[in-house]
């Protein structure tokens, strides 16, 4: 089990990473606190719930048709946490796991979209190496963690 966990980090943290960015992109804007926008870019953590199943061989919820019940049991959490209506919290929750679990298997080594309906395994293998995408990818979080309001006051560039 350990030897799965250390070989699949690099695909780990590659899915949490684009989670925080899609996360940033509904929620995160620069006259956040560091703070505020670190917790906006935790709730990228979603995008690993569909593979909790998968480690035990069941694909259930890495599938299309449940991905809208999933974001859907998110929302309320991120609605409480980081505002705005339902539907907005829903369309976050639903296209930070569509995009930073289903599109990131997809790019990798494929994915199952239509689990139970067909145990088809779709992909279009175009991330080989995930370091070429995570470097840029926490370079960009990186930067907009950090630029931006601190201790209340906006930053000058």
């Amino acid at each position: 089990m350990i030897e799965i966990l250390i070989e699949h980090v690099p695909s780990t943290l590659l899915h949490l990473l684009t989670g925080a960015v899609v996360m940033y992109i509904f929620y995160g804007t620069t006259d956040l606190t560091i703070t505020r926008r670190l917790r906006v870019m935790a709730f990228g953590v979603m995008v690993l719930v569909p593979d909790i199943p998968k480690l035990f061989g069941n694909y259930i919820f890495h599938t299309l048709l449940t991905l809208p019940f999933i974001a859907a049991a998110f929302a309320p959490v991120v609605r409480r946490m980081l505002g705005g209506e339902f539907l907005k919290a829903w369309i976050a929750a639903f296209f930070t796991l569509a995009l930073g679990s289903m599109l990131i298997d997809f790019l990798g080594n494929g994915t199952q979209f239509l689990f139970p309906v067909t145990s088809k395994n779709f992909s279009y293998h175009l991330i080989d190496q995930e370091w070429w995408v995570i470097v840029p990818l926490a370079a960009v979080l990186g930067t907009l963690a950090v630029r931006g309001r601190k201790n209340g006051t906006l930053r000058q560039a």
